[in-house]
């Protein structure tokens, strides 16, 4: 085997190898988009759950929908995916749930609750369970509150 035939032979190995690796990495970051919607669509079925109450006296409206999100992720690439959306008319005044992104700093995740002047930012955080925590968009400090159905309420009311 002449040099250029070993150097040749070498080249396509790293050439096959970090296809290898490309593959394994765009797998695995579908991988976790996918858990992410999944988590999205969770939340969302949570948050319809705790809302019954008010949607059986017709306080509040929901349509589940879908949205294109554009993200930048790591290794300088932008992700564009579909997300759950979840636009709600609470007592006849606007409201939406918009997925943020997945790849943010202190998170694993984020979604924004919006409704005129008042604006939340839910964050995921993967432990030992997926727990969202509500944050006040107005404070920028503290770890927020733990999303249930009596904090939820607690936003809510602030539309009012």
């Amino acid at each position: 085997m002449s040099e250029m035939e070993k150097l040749a032979a070498m080249m396509k190995q790293q050439r096959d190898e970090k296809a290898d690796v490309d593959r394994a990495t765009a797998s695995a970051r579908e991988e976790k988009f996918n858990h992410w919607i999944e988590s999205i669509n969770k939340l969302f079925d949570d948050i319809q759950e705790w809302l019954e109450p008010l949607a059986r006296q017709d306080l509040v409206q929901y349509n589940r929908g879908m949205t294109e999100i554009k993200e930048n992720i790591p290794q300088n690439l932008v992700a564009t995916y579909d997300a759950p959306v979840l636009p709600m008319a609470i007592n006849g005044k606007a409201a939406r749930i918009t997925p943020v992104g997945l790849y943010l700093t202190g998170c694993d995740g984020a979604v924004d609750f919006m409704a005129r002047e008042k604006q939340y930012r839910i964050t995921r955080h993967i432990g030992a369970e997926v727990q969202w925590m509500l944050h006040d968009k107005a404070e920028h400090k503290g770890r927020g509150v733990l999303l249930n159905q009596e904090s939820l309420a607690k936003a809510i009311s602030h539309y009012l």
